[in-house]
């Protein structure tokens, strides 16, 4: 199968993301970009591998300009994934299981020329993994999802990059290193027809540089203060004909940085707490 066109990143599949009321969707714990892509796909009986070739458009990497797809329009590299998934689904009782794993690249040029006007070109090439899994019966239905990777920025999560070391301080030469991350997900709810009750629960992790950076360096990092941010939602789904209410309980904790060791490595951290409360109100039609 071959498709063109602005649809979800590879790694927010479809059939399985988390079903809460908030419109977060699991943000930031779930990779949540849609992007401009050319996709193929081809099935092996309930195997299917998909390779897609993506562009940034809304969802960016962040720079000396701000968020902008600027960077990687400087790299003239488009993104690539590699998927491999597994999906089952019993017409008769429609039991479903699905399984996969993903792999994404990505490079960005920040800057063409320095602040000194010199040309430069020096890329910044990241990586990103992903595993999730999906088992759904009458009674239940259970999602996990596990995400590692470096700068991020753009899959609305924690990451980004920042100046390693200035190489020509003349020409203002410099190299970057990305931030790591990582990220879990479980989500389990219940599969009445007209009461459905659900559980969510996620955790990120800001793992810091992956490289030595020099003092009090330049960054573009969504969260460097942040070591890591945990959440537990409940909700309630009353289906009624065409409407639903749908009230859900949200509690997430986000630990500030106290104490840094190195530059941007956190050491200690204070937890602060939030606690939201939404309703949803659907008509389908």
């Amino acid at each position: 199968m071959f498709m063109a066109g602005q649809y979800w990143h590879p790694m927010f599949n479809v059939r399985s993301y988390p079903g809460t009321v908030s419109f977060n969707t699991g943000v930031p714990f779930q990779p949540f970009t849609r992007n401009p892509q050319i996709r193929f796909n081809q099935q092996f009986g309930l195997f299917n591998v998909t390779a897609t070739a993506l562009w940034q458009l809304e969802f960016t990497s962040n720079g000396p300009i701000g968020s902008s797809y600027t960077y990687q329009v400087n790299a003239a590299v488009p993104m690539f994934n590699l998927r491999f998934e597994f999906y089952s689904k019993n017409e008769g009782n429609g039991n479903e299981f699905l399984a996969g794993v993903s792999a994404n690249y990505k490079m960005i040029l920040p800057r063409l020329q320095t602040d000194s006007s010199y040309k430069t070109s020096s890329t910044i090439g990241t990586f990103g993994f992903s595993g999730y899994y999906k088992m759904k019966l009458k009674p239940i239905t259970l999602k996990l999802n596990g995400f590692v990777g470096s700068d991020a920025h753009d899959l609305v999560m924690l990451g980004g990059y920042a100046v390693k070391e200035i190489t020509d301080p003349i020409r203002n030469f410099v190299k970057y290193t990305p931030t790591m991350t990582s990220a879990f997900w479980i989500d389990l709810h219940t599969n009445g027809k007209r009461f459905q009750y659900g559980i969510f629960a996620g955790y990120t992790k800001n793992h810091g540089p992956m490289e030595q950076l020099m003092e009090e360096p330049e960054s573009y990092i969504r969260g460097s203060d942040i070591d890591h941010v945990y959440r537990i939602s409940g909700r309630l789904i009353y289906n009624k004909n065409k409407f639903r209410l749908a009230p859900e309980l949200e509690y997430t904790v986000a630990a500030y940085a106290t104490e840094y060791g190195k530059p941007l490595e956190i050491v200690d951290s204070k937890e602060i707490a939030n606690f939201r409360v939404l309703i949803g109100f659907y008509y389908f039609f």
